[in-house]
This record gives C-alpha cells, sequence and structure tokens, in this order.
C-alpha cells in the first residue's frame, strides 16, 4: 500500500470518527435542566404529600399527586458506582405512598416551540426502583396564558419496566408536523416531560422511582447525557427560582422612610418573568425559624414589630418595605434589617417557575 493511500484511508477514518465524536458529545442539546438531580435550592427531603402540582426540594421537577401521596427527596450515589448511571453521583427518589394513575415526576420545559414541528426528539434517563412497575413517559405541549388547548402527544408515550439495577432507558418521538399549526401561544408556554403510572393503571399500591440522567434532545438517537458543572447547573435553574439564604443574626443596612418605615433593595439573578418574592416573617425576637427584623439605628429591637412586603419587583431586583414599625431616627437616616433563624439561615424564595 503506497503512503498516499494510507494517509487517505487515515483521513477518511478520522473524518468518521470525529462527525461520530462530535454528533454524541455536541454541546447544550439537553432541553432538561438539572436532569442529573445535583440542585436541590429549596431543600434535599419532602414527606407525605398529595399536592396536585408543586415544586419540593430538586430545582426544576415538579410533582403532580393526581390523587396519590408520595415522597420525593435528593439521594447520593455511593461512592464509585456513579458510573452505573450514566456519570452523574445525585438522584432523586421518588417514593409513592398511595399509587394513583398519571401520578407523576414532570419538568416543564419553556416555550412550546423549544421542540420544532416535525422533528425528531429521544428522551433518556438511568433509573432503578420496584421490580416489575411500569413507568410511562409522556410529552405534552401546552401553549400558555391566552393560547390554544394544550394537547397531549399520544405518539410520544413509551412504558418501561423497572429493575433494581440501574438501566438506561430510551424512546424517540416525532413531533407532529402540524402541532404548532394554527396555534395561538400565550405567555409562560411550555412543553412538559413527564415520568408517571400509566393512565390505565388505576393501582394504589406503593412504588419506587429513582431517576437521573434525564436528556430530551432534538435527534433521532440518544446521546451520552450531557454533564454540567454544579455551578452551571444552578445558574440556569436560577433563572426560574432562587433562595437568598442569610445566616441567623446578619445585619443588612437599610434606611429609615418617614420615620417609621425601612427600604432596603434587594437583587438576585435575571429570571424568565417578574417573580414572586416569599419573605420571612416580620418578627421582633430571635426564636422564629425564618424571620426578618426592623432594627433601630443603634442595632436593638424595636419595641413592637411591624409589617414587611415587597414593592418594584423587577426580573433582577425587588424593594424589601418596611412598615408600621415604631419610629427611630429620621428619613434617610441608616438602621438595620436582622434577618433570624432559630435552625441556623433565614431565606427569601424568588419563584418564576413555570
Amino acid at each position: 500500500m503506497t503512503k498516499a493511500r494510507e494517509l487517505s484511508d487515515y483521513t477518511g477514518l478520522q473524518a468518521d470518527i470525529t462527525a461520530g465524536d462530535t454528533a454524541a458529545r455536541a454541546g447544550r442539546k439537553n432541553l432538561v435542566l438539572n436532569g442529573s438531580m445535583q440542585v436541590a435550592q429549596r431543600g434535599t427531603t419532602m414527606s407525605n404529600s398529595g399536592a396536585s402540582s408543586s415544586y419540593h426540594t430538586l430545582d426544576r421537577w415538579q410533582t403532580h399527586g393526581s390523587g396519590g401521596t408520595y415522597n420525593l427527596s435528593q439521594q447520593t450515589m455511593t461512592a464509585g458506582t456513579s458510573n452505573q448511571a450514566g456519570g452523574c453521583s445525585k438522584f432523586a427518589r421518588f417514593s409513592v405512598i398511595t399509587g394513583d394513575n398519571n401520578l407523576s415526576l414532570r419538568q416543564y420545559i419553556e416555550d412550546v416551540e423549544s421542540i420544532p414541528a416535525g422533528y425528531t426528539v429521544a428522551v433518556s434517563f438511568y433509573a432503578k426502583g420496584t421490580a416489575g412497575k411500569v413507568i410511562g413517559t409522556l410529552i405534552q405541549s401546552i401553549f400558555g396564558t391566552g393560547g390554544s388547548t394544550s394537547m397531549s402527544h399520544a405518539g410520544s408515550i413509551s412504558e418501561h419496566t423497572l429493575t433494581t439495577s440501574w438501566t438506561r432507558y430510551t424512546s424517540t418521538f416525532t413531533m407532529p408536523s402540524d402541532y404548532l399549526t394554527g396555534k395561538t401561544i400565550g405567555a409562560d408556554s411550555f412543553n412538559r416531560l413527564q415520568f408517571r403510572q400509566p393512565d390505565e393503571d388505576t393501582s394504589t399500591t406503593a412504588w419506587v422511582l429513582d431517576v437521573t440522567g434525564v436528556q430530551l434532545e432534538v435527534g433521532s438517537v440518544a446521546t451520552d447525557f450531557e454533564h454540567r458543572s454544579y455551578g452551571e447547573e444552578l445558574q440556569l435553574c436560577k433563572r426560574y427560582f432562587e433562595r437568598l439564604e442569610y445566616i441567623s443574626g446578619q445585619m443588612i443596612v437599610a434606611h429609615q422612610h418617614n420615620g417609621t418605615s425601612g427600604i432596603l433593595s434587594v437583587l438576585h439573578s435575571e429570571k424568565r418573568s417578574t417573580p414572586s418574592v416569599t419573605l420571612p416573617t416580620a418578627a421582633v425576637g430571635s426564636s422564629n425559624a425564618n424571620a426578618v427584623s426592623l432594627l433601630t439605628a443603634g442595632g436593638s429591637f424595636r419595641s413592637s414589630g411591624g409589617a414587611v412586603t415587597t414593592d418594584k419587583s423587577t426580573k433582577n431586583n425587588f424593594r424589601i418595605i418596611f412598615t408600621s414599625w415604631p419610629s427611630s431616627g429620621s428619613a434617610g437616616d441608616s438602621t438595620w434589617c436582622y434577618f433570624m433563624s432559630s435552625t441556623g439561615t433565614s431565606h427569601i424564595d424568588i419563584d418564576a417557575e413555570l
């Protein structure tokens, strides 16, 4: 074989390897956020809920009770075993106490047009759980506030039988070529990926789903799970929800306003829309689990409490307003916003979930 022929064959082989490797490793392919279950700003465990639609622990993952009850928690892989689940070190444990059809763990994927009409998508995930339990996957399209009626894509329904060992499950589905035709797309539209007790399964028997490495990508082949660092995944999740934590006893400068009120501006990561803000309880004294107080300029508790609210909220900031607290100083004087908690940290929740 001539040197030129050897070089030609080698070049052709390299091109084939590069094309295949690029397809398998291309970045930003996963439409699912927190598919590796590593971010849990709200906490790592929730017990005995029957809520219809709620976010409890793992960021971006919502539960749907559908008449059943369940626990949800973030779990850590035993050291040295993450290779069994695509290299993921965390997983979600969806532990159903009382089953019911359509009870599910699901994610809302922003913008119904994120999956183009007529395109094939691949769903893949690592799972284990109750041996023999059948879990269904389903994609639904919701057209947002003021939009067209939502639709379930029957062709996207796939059923998978769990075992007690980590297994990678995959399925593909072609979105209808006309699913967007003639539709009105309103605000807050999304596609929804669900792991659910199948519609035809009305059993109330308890079951467990352990799941991680969840990926939804455009394409006819389920490629390797796309890993993102914790820091990057956290920032992506903060577009929808953010918890600001304050060590108990932390003091931040606020300003007197009209003698009886304090004003404090708070910055946060930009949200997809103007968020709702949940503040700690207004209190005087430090025995509360999650509380905030307005101190005097000298750093002492005021003689009694008042109200605490927010205003002027935007996608990246808001103001905390203290009203009806006892006077201390004059308008424009500095004072103190004081966070306190009997459990160690106080927090503010900033929510722009779909």
